[in-house]
């Protein structure tokens, strides 16, 4: 499946917008 996808949103969830 989307592994980096899954991974992008985590690493953006966590980054302050």
């Amino acid at each position: 499946m989307r592994r980096d996808e899954r991974d992008a949103k985590a690493m953006r969830s966590l980054q302050p917008p």
